[in-house]
């Protein structure tokens, strides 16, 4: 079940709102969303403290980024007493030689509506910034954040410094091609759609590594992992996840259930980022497909009268929608080859050698807030990468 701690506004009459009319009551509503918000359990800690606001850390920075490409900075506080009236943050993002590429002061909601003047004690403060990297930088970052007054930064009180710098995403560069995870897809043989994986072609076949938050690549307190397997008829894929809390509400094929715990496959047999399927398999047993012809083309999601012909079977280890906790859940599914023929590409099935593109993904609502993992992290705020999928080789 997910949880927050709601936290009252203070009046800001009372606290000298620059505008005499005071926010609105929509923006009242938008600021109480980013107010009481329990960090997430991936939260990268910094615990520098500013007289009295802790900035106790910040959500996984994706890792790379396009030039150009927008990507979200979200910082969490604790505040225990007030700031000096007029005190403002300001986050900057450098290059390499420490010169300013963007300028992120006032952007977001909170800086927007409820300036760090206006926190109280007591208050958690989730801030939301979205910073575009100028589309001609290539190279990596740094983010630099503090707060100023009067044109004077404050100190950080743990040392002789004014700001605190974070790891930004490298701009135009992804890492080669050889960093892609491989895995080795043996034949099945005796499966039984169960959830279970006690077959003797599920305990010997490989598996991949751990997956890694989708956009820093760090390891979280989501654990998952997967093994393939083939015959001549069919794909064959389990995911084991661990989670304490599962939740799902859909019931109905090709509900939204991304939306909510789920299983993802992103499979492309050419390997050339066109005519890729998605799979998806909810804790609930409910299956959504589709297939795009290249990158999130047809929007908003594919071609979703697409029938992959998937079947699957889940192990619930726990149980769904309610306070108790859980353990987890097991994917087990099979897709026919002769299934894969999409409108531009004909179904094909694999020959001992070959080697397919695929991309595993699991969503985790959580306690907290929402935690993507994947296989190969595509380090990147998008599922929908086909240069990030990682290689399956099959072999007889």
């Amino acid at each position: 079940m997910r949880r927050a701690v709601v936290v009252p506004l203070l009046l800001f009459a009372a606290l000298g709102c620059d505008r005499c009319a005071g926010p609105t009551a929509h923006e009242r509503a938008r600021i109480q969303e980013h107010l009481g918000v329990e960090p997430p359990a991936e939260l990268v800690p910094v615990g520098a403290r500013f007289e009295g606001v802790t900035l106790v850390g910040v959500e996984p920075i994706p890792a790379a980024t396009a030039p150009g490409a927008p990507f979200d900075v979200v910082f969490h506080f604790e505040v225990s007493s007030p700031l000096p009236k007029g005190a403002r943050a300001f986050t900057h993002l450098l290059d390499e030689q420490g010169q300013l590429l963007v300028n992120a002061d006032g952007a977001g909601v909170v800086r927007e509506l409820h300036p760090p003047d206006r926190w109280a004690p007591g208050e958690r403060v989730r801030d939301v910034i979205t910073i575009r990297p100028p589309p001609e930088h290539r190279g990596p970052t740094t983010l630099r954040f503090g707060f100023h007054r009067d044109g004077a930064r404050l100190p950080v009180e743990d040392g002789d410094r004014t700001h605190v710098d974070l790891r930004g995403p490298r701009v135009g560069t992804l890492p080669p091609r050889d960093a892609l995870p491989r895995l080795e897809v043996h034949r099945a043989e005796g499966i039984v759609l169960d959830g279970r994986l006690d077959e003797p072609a599920w305990k010997d076949a490989p598996s991949t590594q751990a997956f890694r938050h989708t956009l820093s690549g760090a390891v979280t307190r989501v654990s998952a992992e997967a093994k393939v397997l083939w015959d001549d008829e069919h794909l064959y894929f389990a995911v084991v996840v661990g989670d304490d809390d599962l939740r799902t509400p859909f019931t109905q094929r090709d509900d939204p259930l991304w939306e909510a715990d789920v299983v993802e496959l992103f499979l492309d047999p050419s390997g050339r980022g066109v005519d890729y399927l998605e799979l998806q398999v909810s804790p609930r047993g409910v299956i959504f497909d589709t297939h795009y012809e290249r990158r999130r083309v047809p929007r908003p999601i594919g071609h979703a009268d697409f029938d992959s012909r998937m079947e699957a079977a889940v192990d619930l280890r726990g149980t769904l929608d309610d306070s108790r906790e859980d353990q987890g859940y097991t994917v087990e599914a099979k897709v026919p080859f002769a299934a894969l023929a999409t409108r531009n590409a004909r179904a094909t099935r694999p020959s001992p050698g070959d080697e397919w593109r695929a991309n595993f993904y699991v969503i985790d609502v959580g306690k907290r807030r929402g935690t993507a993992v994947a296989w190969s992290p595509p380090l990147v705020p998008d599922f929908h990468f086909p240069p990030r999928f990682g290689r399956l080789v099959f072999l007889d």
